[in-house]
């Protein structure tokens, strides 16, 4: 199971870009202003120099726990008391509330670009989400530390993630539990997940984990609704579908550029498929799961942030506009709403299938149970630098599954042929891409946040 819910420019370092452009620490106090660069500090007189006073210490790291340089602002009764990088020092009064914000760091244009990104992600004494949070200094002479952690890497778009979700859906359906485990899926792009649950079914997303979250709800839906209406328009099934599965492939190979920075490779076998002893390899299931280090916690709906697993948000889309949102940064970690997460999944005339799982941990032992040639923490680390990069043993499965699930089913039967075989091989050909550019001119009602009528 895979929760979720990714061109070319040259990329700098974000933390190099703000330790390079670290400004002096300026404290704007009534009694200091001080200036690290020269050492310099101006005294004034103030009524608040009778009163005692408590430090403050604002840390910032990664989740990896590098030390970054992020820009903070320290606010009293709405006025700047102190600005600086992390990691900052203040003097302020024993038991006022101060207001605290650090900021992000991210690229030119952050909303279109994919490209690395230094994201808040919580403060770690109080498990907060929110950049600004209300800071109480402790009684005379104490000392207030607080750390906040953010997540460093290249970004994704929902749309991307949530296409890559389907495709490790449509490539893989693990079964852990039970007398036989193991993959029921076909290993090939063709949109089973979708088109082989049952025609009620297609019309709300297919298999029930295609419900998991918004983001892959949305593409989900939105290409049963493209089948359902070709085949309202008088077009053959096995031709609807035909149509349907070549849109999808445009639409994959579209989210394996953008998030793998390289083309959608050409349909190929795969030698890692079977290990030596005949069963099935299911390492490339593994190194799919890797997609959940892009999973952010929360995420804009209609203009309001709100966690992507809520409760309002079930059997509802995202518009275009909001599918087009950032994830949280690359760096293999995992969200830690992702430790303790409750995933209800939707049952036809019932009530909806509710449980409660550590990601981290189930994706972990998933390499334990079915003894993957990797393990996910080794996987997980090749990701820590930010980015898929080409000759990294995740990349190197991926890229041989999605090669794999290009190819056509395979037949047993005698008549040789393929009642099965729903995609044509590789990606999109250029003609291809114009005829998908001309259905893309018919607008899929987008709205910010909607049931499927």
């Amino acid at each position: 199971m895979m929760l979720m819910l990714a061109g070319s420019v040259t990329h700098t370092s974000p933390v190099g870009v703000a330790q390079a452009a670290r400004p002096n620490d300026l404290t704007i106090e009534g009694y200091s202003i001080s200036n690290v660069d020269t050492g310099t500090t101006r005294e004034s007189k103030s009524k608040d120099t009778e009163q005692s006073s408590s430090t403050l210490t604002v840390k910032a790291l990664t989740a990896n726990d590098e030390e970054l340089h992020m820009r903070t602002t320290i606010k009293l009764a709405n006025e700047t008391v102190k600005t600086g990088l992390t990691p900052i020092t203040f003097q302020g009064i024993a038991g006022k509330t101060y207001q605290l914000t650090v900021e992000n760091q991210e690229v030119e244009n952050a909303t279109s670009s994919q490209k690395g990104g230094i994201i808040f992600n919580h403060w770690e004494d109080i498990d907060d989400t929110s950049r600004v949070r209300d800071v109480t200094m402790p009684d005379d002479g104490e000392l207030l530390n607080v750390l906040a952690v953010y997540n460093s890497g290249d970004r994704a778009t929902l749309e991307d993630l949530g296409v890559l979700q389907l495709v490790s859906h449509d490539l893989y359906d693990t079964v852990r539990d039970g007398p036989n485990p193991g993959n029921r899926e076909d290993r090939r792009l063709n949109l089973s997940t979708l088109l082989d649950h049952g025609e009620e079914q297609i019309a709300v997303g297919g298999e029930p984990r295609n419900s998991e979250n918004i983001a892959l709800r949305t593409v989900a839906v939105k290409l049963d609704k493209m089948h359902l209406d070709l085949i309202d328009e008088g077009m053959e099934p096995e031709a609807a579908r035909e149509k349907t599965v070549r849109a999808y492939l445009k639409m994959v190979a579209k989210a394996y550029q953008n998030t793998f920075h390289e083309p959608l490779p050409e349909a190929a076998p795969n030698e890692h498929e079977q290990k030596p002893d005949g069963t099935e390899n299911l390492t490339g299931d593994l190194a799919m799961r890797t997609l959940h280090s892009y999973v952010p916690s929360h995420i804009m709906v209609n203009g309001e942030e709100t966690p992507i697993l809520d409760r309002s948000l079930r059997g509802k889309m995202l518009s275009e506009e909001d599918m087009q949102q950032l994830s949280k940064p690359l760096d293999g970690t995992f969200d830690p709403f992702l430790r303790d997460v409750t995933i209800f999944l939707p049952r036809l005339d019932a009530p909806p299938q509710k449980f409660t799982v550590d990601l981290l941990e189930k994706d972990s032992s998933f390499a334990e149970q079915f003894e993957t040639d990797i393990s996910f923490e080794e996987f997980l680390q090749e990701l820590q630098d930010g980015r898929f990069d080409k000759n990294e043993q995740v990349m190197n499965y991926i890229r041989e599954d999605m090669a794999a699930g290009l190819l056509p089913l395979q037949d047993d039967s005698d008549d040789g042929g393929d009642t099965n075989q729903r995609q044509d091989s590789g990606a999109p050909n250029e003609d291809e891409e114009e005829e998908f550019e001309e259905d893309d001119n018919e607008e899929f009602q987008p709205s910010f946040l909607r049931d499927r009528t």
